[in-house]
């Protein structure tokens, strides 16, 4: 195919991950029933994941002058969620700062109300075992799942209120590996892209898991 300055092509617009995703946490696959999960809850301005990987240029005697290859080796990787939630429950605040709920005592409040409070240790129980980012392709509508292990909050609430808008408090989600990924040297996110299949036009369409 001769070059050109156009970047369409012909299957770009089936491409395309368009409109904002949806979290759920403790998200499961089975061959009968397909994914599962329950929402994170409403979220507003969309959802932002990023992987980043960070290397490292080995040092060798005559290589100072420019890049090598070979000589890079990946020194850190990271994966994160961040989304601005709109919910406010007691159980939400709790898993954003990773901290308590109980019940108000009679000297707290009025009865049935319920206490937030922060701790100072990181349990296992602070951990989510996962989240799914769930987007959907332009051509064929179908998820795109970007799946992240043992995530945990880290970046605490800020809340700011003002009028005729609704607060929102955004959250960062981190990947952590559990002990068994890290003896497989595996890292603790994945993407699951629809799966692909032949038509008998010989042109590939796409066939996508059930629905989270």
């Amino acid at each position: 195919m001769a070059l050109t300055t156009n970047s369409f092509g012909k299957d770009s617009p089936k491409n395309f991950l368009i409109n904002s995703a949806a979290i759920y946490t403790n998200v499961k696959y089975a061959a009968e029933g397909g994914f599962t999960g329950t929402k994170l809850g409403a979220t507003n301005g969309g959802v932002t994941v990023k992987i980043e990987n960070s290397y490292r240029k080995m040092e060798v005697d005559g290589t100072s002058v420019m890049d090598v290859k070979g000589l890079e080796v990946l020194e850190s990787a990271t994966a994160t969620a961040t989304a601005k939630l709109k919910e406010f429950t007691a159980e939400k605040i709790k898993q954003a700062l990773n901290g308590t709920l109980r019940a108000a005592t009679e000297a707290e409040a009025p009865a049935g109300a319920q206490i937030v409070e922060s701790k100072l240790m990181v349990e296992d129980t602070d951990y989510i075992d996962n989240i799914g980012i769930v987007g959907r392709l332009s051509g064929n509508k179908e998820p795109i799942i970007f799946i992240l292990d043992n995530v945990l909050a880290t970046n605490g609430i800020e809340v700011e209120t003002e009028d005729a808008s609704e607060a929102v408090i955004e959250q960062e989600y981190k990947a952590h590996a559990s002990f068994e990924q890290l003896e497989a040297d595996q890292f603790p996110w994945r993407i699951i892209f629809p799966a692909a299949t032949k038509t008998t036009a010989g042109t590939e369409s796409v066939v996508a898991p059930a629905n989270v």
